[in-house]
């Protein structure tokens, strides 16, 4: 090569062979073997970010994750790509030594051991190609499990090929997989779980992380808003408090950043305690590393432990070389207990909350309505195919009826006004006949005695205090279209054997009726 840039013929990788095959037995979990790979990444864009952005000053840091399946639905291949600022000669040449130290400690990759154990933790195969910012020149090395084994090899050929100085990536592909690789089964609960670990930087829009083409997003967990348990009428609070404080030990000093806070909602997906080093999670970002110190969270089951979750930066704590935990366990236990009492304090205690907060009995009732539903909804699956056809030009947009003066006898409301319009459902035409009556208890209800002529008919009460407190004795429009579409679902919901639907409609007239309107 020319332009005084290092030619590299090959790179040691000399740590005793059997450890390369005995690498794939290390305890760790695909989102964190992965995440390895975006550390580097991350760290060769911190390194070099002027750099980067004096060649391309609207750059932005990708990576990209994507999984090749056989029809089995096991994983083949696994392909990770980004454009940082690759890999130059000096950290090329070190880059396969495992257990090789990197000059600089305090980034991500400080342990010099994440990309080859992840690499074999996955597969038995991997091939690197890389492009340095500024090198013209690109380099490749493959590494076979087999083959260094059997042979004993102490190095890697590099093969070099010519580039443009302003390329900057790096590809890594594995092949060749082991039992750790993840199947297509998985691959939603990894996703969760790398927003998770890199849920700053995904806030900050600072980098974008892609698995198999899809974006990943970190979703805020809601907060709750509501009044202090002690004084149910009072004003409603934000009940999430920032935590910076500095813990001495005596022999080393922390530091701690973030928030403690409550879940609006007890939510056993997004409670627990986050702890982050470095800008990264390192604990309580996966479902199997949930992090709930009991001085803080309680008993499992607890209002407290359902209820409460944060985020909290440390500094001065080492990590594990998977950097899925922290070495110093009791001093962080000693530190959650400094957590704890500064979110026990008197005036806005966030502690005593979490446990003591219950919600009103009419909101939970509406809450376990809807999530029935749902749930019902997600076992059928089968989506109804349905469109509404165009209706005459004098039904199209009908006139608002007013509410009679006379009364309606129970039972047999008086029909106002009526129109109709077709729609299909799994191929079937229908007929819906919206009907205004003027009385009775409920403000929606649906008639299905004319089935047998594919005529549905759909009841609204013009008298029902909801057109009166929200439309002025008028009944508004779009309060119309949403009834009938609401009438529409329960009867093709129905129509499926969904039995929940019907349950559902009882609450929503009882709470429509009573809800103080």
């Amino acid at each position: 090569m020319t332009d005084n840039i290092a030619h590299i013929d090959e790179v040691g990788i000399d740590v005793g062979t059997n450890i390369y095959a005995r690498l794939e037995n290390i305890r760790n979990t695909p989102a964190h073997v992965l995440a390895e790979f975006i550390d580097n990444a991350i760290q060769s864009y911190i390194d070099r970010k002027a750099e980067l952005l004096a060649v391309e000053p609207h750059y932005r840091l990708e990576v990209s994750i994507d999984f090749e399946w056989q029809k089995s639905a096991e994983t083949s291949s696994v392909t990770i790509r980004d454009n940082a600022a690759g890999m130059s000669a000096d950290k090329f040449f070190n880059a396969f030594k495992l257990a090789h130290t990197p000059d600089n400690t305090r980034g991500l990759n400080e342990f010099g051991m994440g990309m080859k154990t992840a690499a074999l933790w996955l597969g038995h195969t991997w091939q690197l190609s890389s492009s340095a910012l500024g090198e013209p020149v690109q380099r490749t090395v493959r590494f076979v499990l087999e083959q260094v084994v059997n042979e004993q090899k102490r190095a890697l050929p590099v093969e070099e090929a010519p580039a443009d100085r302003s390329c900057h990536y790096t590809v890594i592909k594995i092949q060749g997989l082991t039992r750790n690789a993840p199947s297509l089964s998985s691959l939603e609960k990894i996703n969760w779980n790398l927003a998770s670990i890199y849920r700053q930087q995904l806030r900050t829009n600072e980098i974008i992380i892609k698995v198999n083409g899809q974006r990943l997003y970190f979703e805020e967990y809601p907060v709750l808003e509501a009044p202090w348990a002690r004084e149910p009428e009072g004003p409603d609070l934000t009940w999430r408090k920032d935590i910076d404080f500095v813990f001495d030990t005596g022999v080393r000093k922390y530091r701690a950043r973030g928030f403690m806070a409550i879940l609006r909602e007890m939510n056993r997906a997004q409670n627990g305690l986050v702890l982050l080093r470095r800008g990264r999670v390192v604990m309580g970002a996966e479902e199997e590393n949930r992090y709930f110190p009991k001085g803080l969270f309680g008993s499992v089951g607890s209002p407290r432990y359902k209820r409460l979750f944060g985020e909290l930066e440390l500094e001065g704590f080492s990590v594990s070389f998977n950097k899925d935990g922290l070495k110093e366990t009791e001093d962080l236990e000693a530190l959650m207990d400094a957590v704890r009492s500064e979110i026990h304090r008197k005036g806005f205690d966030l502690y005593a909350q979490a446990e003591e907060f219950r919600p009103d009995n009419t909101a939970k009732k509406v809450a376990g309505v809807v999530r029935g539903h749902i749930t019902q909804a997600r076992k059928d699956r089968r989506k109804p195919v349905a469109t509404t056809k165009p209706t005459s030009p004098e039904n199209d947009s009908p006139a608002a009826p007013q509410p009679a003066r006379a009364a309606a006898t129970p039972g047999r409301e008086k029909v106002i006004r009526d129109w109709s319009e077709e729609f299909e459902l799994d191929g079937v035409d229908y007929t819906l006949k919206v009907q205004f009556v003027d009385g009775g208890e409920d403000l929606l209800w649906l008639n299905t005695h004319g089935l047998k002529q594919n005529v549905v008919e759909c009841r609204i009460n013009a008298k029902h205090p909801f057109f009166i407190a929200f439309s002025e004795n008028t009944i508004d429009k779009s309060a119309i279209a949403i009834l009938r579409a609401m009438a529409m679902a329960k009867f093709a919901a129905t129509r499926q054997g969904n039995s929940d639907v019907s349950e559902m409609f009882v609450y929503f007239n009882e709470f429509i009726r009573n809800i103080g309107v």
